[in-house]
């Protein structure tokens, strides 16, 4: 059954403009969507064609190692078969980096891959018959203790994103279709399959990673946010409207949680405070959502991380206190491969 988020979230009303807590009405940032994709992820299409994640399959398109991902990450592997996978998020960041460079160069190449990153994608929904559509992951995660097939609100997000810019340049109504199956998954909640949460303040999560307790990942969250923005920027859908307000919402009550002091965290359940590359990422996102609502709170977070990034006492906790969070990972990964 699709959520009545009217009756289940104190927080979503029925008209969007009412929605408290958003300063400007974000719909007049709409104009133009989707249009070249608002994150950068240049550094992300080096990475993968570097084969830092794993290698190509026979279409250019890639795989992720886990094996070897597991093994670069000095976590255990000991007698467990993890595979080489196609990973939705992997997908469709690369189809979506391929697109922001053909937007650029009109490179026939870039637009071949961002095309068969796209129908990957089509090929690739699955049916949770009688519900919604998601893209699984057919490996295990450890560190959140979920084993194959599990879906992602990452996932979700940006593959609607991918699929959105696919029907813009082909005008090809099978891209806009599945968008449209996609974005149900965030009608339903985690213990019916889908990928939304709602804490016990009746607060929505878009959780990356569906695990037990939640995780609240930021990036995941927020990469969740722009597919679901998107989306309503081009089908009007009233549900989405709804959700992007009702996932901002969340944010601004619950944002200065993933502020440690001397940088950000990457989720609520671990509490790791990331490197350089997260940190950059929550940057990006936080401007854009200031650009998005208008809410102050995004521009202000953006300023202090950045700020906080380059402060000689934060540089010292960064390089101590995240070994702890490491060592709690391990356990993690050990306790589930039975290490």
């Amino acid at each position: 059954m699709i959520f009545d988020f009217i009756k289940i979230s104190c927080r979503a009303v029925e008209e969007c403009a009412k929605m408290p807590g958003v300063k400007r009405d974000f719909r007049e940032t709409a104009a133009g969507l989707p249009g070249v994709y608002p994150i950068d992820l240049s550094e992300e299409i080096e990475r993968i064609d570097s084969g830092t994640y794993g290698p190509f399959d026979e279409q250019g398109l890639p795989l992720v190692d886990y094996e070897q991902w597991y093994r670069k990450n000095g976590l255990p592997t000991k007698g467990k078969q993890f595979p080489i996978a196609y990973t939705p998020v992997t997908i469709a960041q690369f189809g979506l980096g391929s697109h922001q460079h053909y937007t650029a160069t009109k490179e026939p190449e870039d637009k071949r891959r961002f095309l068969a990153s796209a129908a990957w994608l089509i090929g690739n929904l699955k049916e949770v018959p009688g519900k919604f559509w998601v893209w699984e992951h057919h490996f295990p995660m450890p560190v959140y203790r979920l084993t194959p097939p599990w879906p992602s609100a990452m996932a979700q997000g940006e593959g609607m994103s991918l699929l959105l810019r696919a029907y813009e340049e082909t005008k090809q109504t099978e891209f806009l279709t599945s968008a449209h199956r996609a974005f149900q998954a965030f009608l339903f909640p985690l213990n019916q399959g889908g990928v939304t949460y709602f804490d016990e303040d009746g607060r929505v999560w878009f959780e990356e990673y569906p695990s037990d307790p939640p995780s609240h990942v930021l990036n995941g969250m927020i990469f969740a946010l722009i597919g679901i923005y998107e989306f309503w920027s081009v089908t009007a859908d009233p549900s989405a409207c709804r959700l992007f307000e009702s996932g901002i919402l969340t944010l601004q009550k619950r944002l200065n949680d993933f502020d440690a002091g001397y940088g950000s965290r990457y989720d609520l359940l671990t509490k790791r405070v990331v490197g350089e590359k997260y940190h950059r990422i929550h940057i990006a996102q936080m401007r854009l959502l200031f650009d998005w609502t208008g809410e102050e709170l995004f521009e202000k977070m953006a300023n202090r991380w950045e700020a906080v990034w380059n402060n000689p006492i934060a540089r010292v906790k960064r390089a101590v206190l995240p070994r702890l969070t490491a060592y709690w990972m391990l356990l993690q990964v050990k306790r589930m491969l039975g290490i």
